[in-house]
């Protein structure tokens, strides 16, 4: 990516994800950086926006000096910049639930997360903390792994108000992805599923609220997915055309609320 399109510089776009979602574009920055005899100092973090919040930019710029990176805490949205390849965290997690989003020209943009679901980040980083042998950077990892940033639906979001504002803890979340991309499950059937694996951690009404909402948020968001940037492929099921996936853009989810639906209305009776 960085060949084709000629850049000297990177820079992350560390707004509105996940700060372990950030923490990982950075390191794949930096070695990208490397690979590519790029000066890790051409590789910037940036916030453009007013997300995150102090804290995570105190825990991304530790990890940024760590790196030899440098953090640029812009108070606009970068400029397209031909010499510049612009690194986007969001990952799969984000991307099926529409709660973000990649503005600028995507053709700029490498998504480095983008096939990877959101309980994966923080294992990716802890076995870069693990086997990582420069202390200051496994102390600036630890505190990043321990950070807890929950799901949770954008400001003004108009899908909640369509009734799909309840979204599920990561993990169940991630549980309803698996089922439906890879494996292809109906509804019935993940639910069964959901209910062995969390057991009584989440009663059935959470659960089917929680997957309502998800297959809600996904066909409603889909035409959002049509064109991903590039990013690589991790596992067996993605979001991208490139990886096979092919539901239209405008697809109806109809047929999974419906059955959804009665399963809500079978527990309530």
């Amino acid at each position: 990516f960085l060949h084709n399109r000629g850049a000297s510089a990177i820079t992350v776009l560390a707004e509105d994800t996940a700060v372990a979602n950030a923490a990982l574009a950075v390191l794949a920055a930096a070695r990208a950086a490397d690979l590519a005899g790029i000066d890790r100092s051409a590789v910037r973090v940036q916030f453009p926006g007013e997300r995150p919040g102090e804290h995570a930019k105190t825990l991304l710029g530790s990890l940024a000096e760590a790196l030899g990176c440098t953090v640029s805490d812009a108070g606009q949205p970068p400029v397209a910049n031909p010499a510049e390849a612009l690194v986007n965290p969001v990952d799969m997690t984000e991307l099926a639930l529409g709660v973000s989003d990649f503005p600028l020209d995507l053709s700029m943009q490498y998504a480095v997360n983008s096939q990877l679901v959101r309980s994966f980040v923080p294992l990716i980083l802890a076995r870069a903390a693990q086997t990582a042998e420069d202390g200051q950077l496994r102390a600036a990892l630890e505190p990043i792994i321990a950070h807890s940033d929950p799901l949770h639906a954008p400001e003004h979001d108009h899908y909640a108000a369509r009734g799909f504002a309840d979204i599920a803890p990561t993990e169940v979340e991630d549980f309803f992805i698996d089922g439906f991309l890879r494996a292809q499950y109906r509804p019935s059937k993940s639910f069964r599923l959901a209910q062995r694996a969390f057991g009584t951690k989440y009663s059935d009404h959470e659960l089917l609220t929680w997957m309502r909402t998800f297959y809600g948020r996904f066909f409603a968001t889909q035409f959002m997915r049509h064109d991903l940037p590039d990013g690589p492929r991790i596992g067996s099921a993605g979001l991208d055309l490139r990886d096979g996936f092919m539901m239209p853009t405008y697809a109806q989810g109809a047929l999974w609320l419906d059955e959804v639906d009665a399963l809500l209305a079978r527990i309530g009776e």
